[in-house]
């Protein structure tokens, strides 16, 4: 089965155990893919609802072409983990990975990164990094 290149890449492929799964997820990613050209506008109204999708993971990586293709959609981004609180550069890839699938599959996501980890090792400091990614929007929403 061909692998649609716009939705999944080999290395996101090789996450998958066994041919059958990625089998199944090819054909299941081609089969959104489809119904979304057939049954979403190319043109959405303009009061159309954004759904805002914050991700809370290990940052994003702007050059990838996905995200670079769909990047005014990504609204914000925060670091808690790097000096620089504005450089959320994913370095592990997982974070991007999980944009990509929103990306890909909706339509209205608009993305805001929080980057709690560097790598895909979950420490007992991300779970303060996640607690702050909290109490940081719940003041923004009530402002």
């Amino acid at each position: 089965m061909e692998m649609p290149s716009k939705i999944l890449r080999s290395s996101d492929i090789t996450l998958l155990t066994g041919s059958r799964n990625a089998n199944l997820a090819c054909a299941f990613f081609k089969n959104l893919t489809r119904f979304n050209k057939q049954h979403i506008p190319p043109a959405f109204p303009r009061d159309i609802k954004k759904t805002k999708v914050c991700i809370i993971d290990t940052g994003l990586d702007l050059t990838d072409s996905t995200v670079r293709s769909s990047k005014r959609r990504v609204v914000d981004g925060h670091s808690w983990v790097d000096d620089d609180s504005k450089t959320y550069h994913d370095r592990c890839g997982h974070g991007t990975h999980i944009a990509r699938l929103i990306l890909n599959t909706t339509v209205n996501a608009e993305i805001m990164i929080a980057k709690v980890s560097d790598d895909k090792t979950f420490r007992p400091e991300s779970m303060q990094h996640i607690a702050s990614v909290c109490d940081n929007h719940a003041r923004r929403s009530r402002s």
